[in-house]
């Protein structure tokens, strides 16, 4: 069987995270120097002579060798990731994001068993660094080790019970490997303890949509709507599990609500007008 590319069903929330915060999930807060040089690094993102001179004019801090990982992460661009990463690690040898987007570029070029030893080698020198325990236990997903994966995904939430996605990312896992149980008890803790967080609650229906739960489903992504009224995308699938549980009063009362409040959006245009 072909080698998965673990990265990617992370990748979106890995670059709406970093969107949001400034810096990659699992890992602390960056100097306001390193702050300065992200946010710069933005500005040039696809001007490789300017992005090369940031580089240059700040050879002495890892942000801007960071923020150039990261874009060609998002970008898939996985060679030119390999040496920025390895760059990064070999120069600033105590920050973990070269490890972990070395072992990240490593996955993707299906080179997944000498990302497992880099990811190890970061764990002992980085044990309480959350992203790298990520990082270990997509190595086991991309070998189709889904009981050892769901072993190690244990040990983050273990590891590190108060980080969002170490809770969420095990939840999933658990979902997917048929401990339904397990998984609604924690994207259930999950809500509470986050509740303004769009990930838990919409991955929590989504555990439903998965067994066919279609009732429950609706309800979820009914909440979800509730919560987090402005993002169009929680109406259509709150509308489409209503359909699927059979609610079409309720899925149609909502369609024309969301065709009202997202009458510029394309998938609600036609019901618009």
């Amino acid at each position: 069987m072909a080698a998965a590319t673990p990265c990617d069903p992370l990748g979106r929330l890995l670059g709406w995270w970093r969107l949001v915060t400034g810096r990659g999930i699992g890992e602390p807060r960056f100097s306001e120097v390193g702050r300065r040089t992200s946010e710069e690094a933005k500005l040039y993102r696809y001007n490789k002579p300017r992005m090369d001179q940031l580089i240059a004019e700040t050879a002495g801090h890892p942000e801007a060798l960071r923020q150039l990982g990261e874009f060609q992460k998002d970008d898939r661009a996985w060679e030119a990731l390999l040496v920025t990463a390895r760059e990064l690690r070999t120069k600033f040898p105590g920050v973990a994001s070269g490890y972990r987007l070395e072992a990240c570029a490593l996955m993707n070029l299906n080179e997944v068993a000498a990302a497992e030893r880099l990811a190890r080698r970061a764990m002992n020198r980085f044990p309480r660094n959350a992203a790298i325990a990520f990082i270990h236990a997509q190595c086991a997903e991309a070998r189709g080790d889904v009981a050892l994966a769901l072993h190690r995904w244990r040990a983050c939430f273990k590891s590190f019970p108060g980080d969002l996605w170490a809770n969420l990312l095990y939840a999933r896992a658990a979902g997917e490997q048929g401990q339904v149980e397990c998984a609604e008890r924690v994207f259930a803790a999950a809500v509470a303890r986050w509740p303004n967080e769009w990930s838990c609650w919409a991955w929590w229906a989504e555990l439903a949509e998965k067994r066919l739960d279609w009732d429950v489903a609706a309800n979820r992504w009914l909440a979800v709507v509730e919560h987090f009224s402005a993002r169009s995308n929680g109406y259509i699938r709150a509308i489409k599990a209503l359909e699927q549980a059979g609610r079409r009063a309720e899925a149609a009362e909502l369609r024309d609500s969301a065709a009202y409040l997202f009458r510029n959006e394309a998938a609600f245009r036609s019901a618009a007008a």
